[in-house]
C-alpha cells in the first residue's frame, strides 16, 4: 500500500522535469525561495512558493502536490482515528497554505499540532 501511496504516474513526472528544464531561472528561483523559507521559519514564504507553483505550471503543482495529498488524505484520516499519536512528515510546502494538509485536516475537525 505505501506504494500506491507514494507514487506519482511516470509520464507527470516527466512532464514535470521537462517543465523544469525549460524554466530553469524560475526553478531556482522556486528552490531557493523554498529553502530560504523553511531555514527561517517563513511559513508566508512557504505558501508563496506553493502559490507561484500553482501559477506558473499547474501541471507541476498538481502533480508533486495536490495529487500527492489527495492521495495521502485518506490514509491521514485513517491514522488519526486511531487512539495512538501520529506523526507525518512530510515537505514543508504541503502543510502551508488554505489549501495545504494542515488547513485540509482541520476542516475535518482532525486536530493537528505542527512542530517545526
Amino acid at each position: 500500500q505505501w506504494e500506491k501511496l507514494m507514487s506519482i504516474e511516470a509520464t507527470d513526472v516527466t512532464r514535470a522535469f521537462e517543465y523544469m528544464l525549460r524554466h530553469q531561472e524560475i526553478i531556482n528561483q522556486m528552490r531557493d525561495l523554498i529553502v530560504l523559507s523553511y531555514v527561517k521559519g517563513d511559513e508566508n514564504g512557504l505558501s508563496t512558493a506553493r502559490s507561484l507553483m500553482s501559477e506558473w505550471s499547474p501541471a507541476m503543482a498538481k502533480t508533486l502536490n495536490f495529487d500527492r495529498e489527495a492521495k495521502w488524505l485518506p490514509h491521514i484520516r485513517s491514522m488519526a482515528e486511531t487512539e495512538s499519536p501520529t506523526i507525518i512528515a512530510v515537505g514543508a510546502i504541503h502543510f502551508v497554505g488554505s489549501d495545504g494538509l494542515i488547513e485540509k485536516l482541520a476542516s475535518e475537525g482532525i486536530v493537528v499540532d505542527r512542530v517545526d
